[in-house]
């Protein structure tokens, strides 16, 4: 009896008890882009870690391209390796620029966006100092294409000591309150 008991509560058993959790209630955080500190009156801005990654080229790899460049005209194979390792490292190079550039657009953008929404930020993120601000005015103060201002503010999220804000949040058209005073659309 003992052992159909244990057989029967065997059988019940799921040998996957996480399996049986939904995936929908998983949860999911959200890492933000920038962060901004105030200290005293002043801002400071920084990239997360997730976007301000220092990538550089291998000390060994240059060592190796130094050690092929004196030994290429030796013969065929010494050249072509130095040749291939040159233009490894070169791609690299462009690779790292081109990251490099993508942190400073970042930064620009954002710290632009800063300045326009001064008050905003001044004021522990009190809507009723927003600004009405288009991508065209960040586009101009950073002389970038409007394009690449709404890509970095489509997907981009901004973690202050009052709260985080997605990027979006800060952009909004303007209407004329009943005293006649030019007002963002988000009060």
């Amino acid at each position: 009896k003992i052992i159909k008991k244990a057989l029967n509560l065997i059988k019940n058993l799921t040998p996957k008890p996480g399996g049986s959790m939904d995936d929908s209630k998983h949860t999911e955080y959200l890492i933000p882009d920038y962060i901004l500190k105030k200290e005293e009156n002043d801002f400071h801005l920084t990239l997360s870690r997730n976007n301000s990654t220092k990538i550089k080229l291998s000390k060994d790899y240059l060592n190796m391209l130094n050690d092929l460049k004196t030994s290429k005209n030796k013969n065929d194979e010494n050249r072509k390796s130095y040749d291939f390792v040159k233009q490894k490292l070169e791609s690299a190079k462009w690779f790292i620029d081109a990251l490099e550039q993508r942190q400073n657009t970042l930064l620009k953008t954002m710290n632009s966006i800063i300045k326009f929404q001064h008050n905003f930020f001044d004021n522990d993120g009190d809507i009723n100092f927003l600004k009405p601000m288009i991508l065209k005015n960040i586009a101009e103060k950073i002389n970038m294409d409007i394009s690449t201002v709404s890509r970095i503010v489509s997907s981009k999220v901004i973690q202050t000591d009052f709260g985080i804000f997605s990027l979006k949040d800060f952009f909004s058209e303007a209407h004329i309150a009943q005293d006649g005073e030019i007002v963002s659309n988000k009060k």
